[in-house]
């Protein structure tokens, strides 16, 4: 790919893996073959709702480390998660 540049800016802009397809195609006159191709490299992973999924997830996760990282400063809080589990166990 000589447009290399431009593929990928298209492909970030694009909400949709759908519409960086169309898009492609319209920018570079490609089949819809050419461009699903395209979109089947790792790519694909460029377009905004890729972004904005792996940046939701990102913010899962340390939200996560940030719970576990308070509940292992905090024995009280693990005696108290401990009583709950040992209690939902009971009523099972």
């Amino acid at each position: 790919l000589n447009n290399m540049e431009q593929v990928i800016k298209i492909i970030r802009q694009s909400q949709t893996v759908e519409s960086a397809r169309s898009n492609l195609m319209a920018a570079f006159a490609l089949s819809q073959i050419q461009a699903q191709a395209i979109l089947d490299m790792p790519l694909r992973r460029l377009a905004k709702l890729e972004q904005d999924k792996i940046t939701e997830e990102y913010a899962a996760v340390i939200k996560n480390i940030s719970y576990l990282e308070d509940l292992l400063a905090n024995p009280r809080k693990v005696l108290s998660l401990v009583a709950q589990d040992a209690e939902e166990l009971k009523t099972k």
